[in-house]
């Protein structure tokens, strides 16, 4: 089962916290010396009473002397609690990304998903967990901070739900139990079960799920107290900058991992389909951390882990969707049960390069292996075994070329292709086609199960 088993490959700015304040204070600062050490002064004292031949400050001046100095202290303070409330604002700032924050995930009203979810008002966390300048947290404090809203994912396949057949993690969105993991580790499952931080278990049901994307989405019905993650913008990453990734692997609930980000838009390619544009980390990432979640060190969840080369000559090569990308998905599958606006030709091809072309005498491309009868690209001359080369002008020969070349394209739009044809004999013939592009509806939503 994909991720599920465990040799496998794989694969919202939130509402602010009460920032970091100055220490109180915890008393007044010492009373000037007594006037009766005061040198003599001149005739002229400018206010001080004369005792005893020497001069002395008045009762109301020392007064007024303390309650200034005790202002300058007060608006000492509020100067650094101010600084800082500003400096946080700053640092937890996510950017336009065009989703909007939410109390609550509803399958009925779709405009409640958001790339911040978060509806708990969490306390401040002890000192200890942060750094110096009191908003970045240290790993411990990401940990403790994070972990309650990462669940282990239990799948059981139908025909036995007493033995777990595998199992992924999982990141809590919203408060009434929604949480979202990877497709993969939930797609052949008849019954889910998750486990809280805490041990606690909850049976789930798959909402669904966009192999595409590689996200899916689960739910516990029945629940208001869930621990909603913080949802971070993954676009104000740099490089260099230090992760933590928060999962289960193999079983091992809520284990921590820590790294960098070691690249951006990472468009990789694996199991032979064409991924999502990825964040690359050398944070561990294993089977069973799927689902997982890569959180940046403002306790913010910046994407979904997914996936490792599995290879014994890589290592340190981890992947996570970035939650820009997701939640707009996620919003998608729960609210209409399939990822809308995403076009799609209507084929299945393989890429041929032009090495691979030269040695087979043909031309590179994509070679088409099958045509979907209800797309409109059947209704064209195109046929299996042809050899589409362009696609609206761009030259194709990968999946990642055809992405490029639907870019700017939604369904409905009109859509032209160059073909090439070689026959049996030999004989080649050059042709053009026009057709619609047909709306991608795979994503998969589910019925809860009996």
């Amino acid at each position: 089962m994909n991720d599920t088993e465990r040799n496998e490959n794989e694969l919202f700015p939130t509402e602010e916290h009460e920032e970091h304040t100055a220490e109180d204070v915890t008393g007044v600062p010492p009373s000037p010396p007594s006037p009766y050490e005061l040198p003599p002064t001149e005739p002229e004292n400018n206010g001080a009473e004369l005792v005893d031949g020497k001069t002395g400050l008045s009762s109301f001046a020392i007064i007024l002397i303390i309650l200034l100095m005790l202002l300058a202290v007060l608006g000492f303070c509020a100067y650094f609690v101010i600084s800082d409330a500003i400096a946080a604002a700053k640092l937890h700032d996510t950017g336009g990304n065009g989703i909007s924050a939410s109390s609550t995930i509803s399958e009925a009203n779709p405009s409640g998903i958001t790339v911040s979810l978060n509806i708990q008002d969490k306390p401040r966390l002890d000192d200890v967990y942060y750094e110096d300048d009191g908003v970045r947290m240290t790993p411990q404090g990401v940990a403790k901070y994070v972990g309650p809203s990462i669940v282990s994912v239990i799948v059981y396949v139908k025909g036995n739900t007493l033995t777990p057949a595998g199992q992924g993690s999982g990141i809590v969105l919203s408060s009434d139990g929604y949480v979202a993991t990877n497709a993969h580790v939930v797609k052949n499952a008849h019954k889910l079960k998750i486990i809280l931080h805490d041990g606690t278990e909850h049976e789930a049901r798959i909402v669904g799920f966009d192999e595409k994307s590689d996200i899916g989405v689960i739910k516990v019905d029945g629940v208001t107290d869930f621990v909603a993650a913080d949802l971070g913008d993954a676009s104000q990453l740099e490089l260099g900058e230090p992760v933590v990734a928060i999962g289960s692997p193999d079983g091992l609930s809520g284990s921590v991992t820590q790294g960098i980000v070691s690249g951006l838009e990472r468009n990789i390619t694996i199991q032979g389909r064409l991924e999502h544009s990825y964040i690359q980390t050398d944070a561990a990432i294993n089977p069973g951390n799927s689902g997982g979640a890569l959180v940046n060190m403002f306790g913010q969840v910046v994407g979904i882990t997914s996936s490792k080369y599995a290879n014994v000559y890589y290592e340190g090569m981890g992947f996570a969707i970035p939650f820009t990308e997701a939640g707009p998905i996620i919003e998608d599958i729960i609210s209409k049960g399939y990822v809308s606006g995403r076009p799609k030709i209507g084929i299945r091809f393989a890429g041929i390069s032009e090495v691979t072309a030269r040695m087979n005498d043909v031309v590179s491309g994509i070679y088409i292996g099958s045509i979907e009868e209800d797309c409109d690209i059947a209704n064209t001359e195109l046929a299996e075994g042809d050899i589409i080369t362009e696609i609206n002008g761009m030259k194709v020969f990968d999946a990642a070329g055809v992405q490029a070349a639907l870019k700017d394209s939604v369904p409905g739009d009109s859509c032209t292709a160059k073909v090439y044809r070689k026959s049996i004999t030999g004989e080649v013939t050059w042709f053009d086609i026009t057709f619609t592009l047909a709306e991608d509806t795979t994503a998969v939503p589910v019925a809860p199960a009996e």
